[in-house]
């Protein structure tokens, strides 16, 4: 699996009690979109996931009662790109720009600033350390991942009862690998790992250990992008690469390119891709894979 904000630790009360949440958005002079999409991870408003908020004088807010911390995707109209930014309770003030992406030469949706929680400023630092990277051609996903693992590091230290935290161990442990996964795991406060997040890091943990070099591979049955449900048992291949991303990862986004390029060259020699997305939300992911031009069988269940 591949990638992608408090004053006060969370503990389990805190994870388990909803709180009233206030996003207000603002965008800088410019370019200023009608409305802005919103999906939220892991997470509801007042027991919904996904919103369309209008922006009127290039402000929009939502607000709401909040399930527990969690990220949400602003996608803006006129800027195909996702945003992250990370929910918190309380009241977040958000600035947000639309300027023409030098790489991809379009128009791209970013967060500026944020001031909220602790976790809600320092996603946002985060994020936009990704962004500067990703428009590095030269940088692989690796090379990224060990970049950002600079900054991750001393708030999974810092922040062990962050639901952040948990999030960012689960979402860096396959790149950096199994020890590195092992040993700021064992920062986090056990109460994380009652929720929803935290029992799926302990279950692909079990699964991964099955799943060892020499072991066969346990079949399972994916819908794919029609609806069509897949079985790995169907999937004829000299090679097969299972690829686990999602639309809201910038890090599985940039090595969507390499993947390509590796597809390509290696298709005729029997190499098949099966990418598992881990979206919630099936429109996210439709358009990550039309913007990606990802050609491989693509499977999700939304129940990541």
């Amino acid at each position: 699996m591949r990638i992608l904000t408090v004053l006060f630790f969370l503990n389990i009360g805190t994870l388990c009690v909803a709180k009233e949440i206030v996003l207000k958005g603002q965008f800088l002079k410019g370019r200023v979109p009608d409305k802005v999409a919103i999906t939220l991870f892991y997470g509801t408003i007042s027991g919904k996931g996904d919103f369309d908020v209008l922006v009127k004088n290039g402000h929009f807010e939502l607000k709401g009662i909040l399930s527990h911390p969690c990220l949400a995707l602003v996608k803006a109209t006129g800027a195909p790109q996702e945003f992250g930014i990370w929910l918190d309770d309380g009241t977040i003030d958000a600035t947000f720009e639309i300027y023409n992406h030098p790489s991809m030469n379009r128009p791209y949706l970013a967060t500026i600033s944020s001031t909220g929680t602790v976790d809600t400023e320092f996603y946002t630092q985060l994020y936009n350390h990704l962004k500067v990277l990703s428009q590095k051609d030269k940088l692989t996903g690796a090379t990224i991942y060990k970049e950002l693992q600079k900054d991750i590091e001393p708030h999974i230290e810092r922040y062990p009862s962050s639901y952040l935290s948990l999030i960012l161990v689960g979402n860096f442990m396959d790149e950096l690998g199994e020890a590195w996964g092992k040993k700021y795991m064992s920062y986090l406060d056990q109460s994380l790992f009652n929720s929803r997040p935290g029992k799926d890091l302990l279950r692909k943990i079990k699964r991964d250990a099955t799943n060892q070099v020499g072991f066969k591979m346990a079949d399972f049955e994916l819908p794919d992008t029609t609806g069509k449900p897949v079985s790995l048992k169907d999937i004829h291949s000299t090679y097969t690469l299972l690829d686990f991303w999602s639309s809201w990862c910038g890090p599985c986004r940039a090595e969507n390119k390499l993947l390509a390029t590796i597809y390509t060259k290696y298709k005729s020699k029997g190499l098949e891709i099966v990418s598992i997305s881990m979206d919630q939300t099936k429109k996210p992911w439709l358009n990550a894979i039309h913007k990606d031009g990802l050609t491989w069988l693509q499977l999700c269940d939304f129940n990541a």
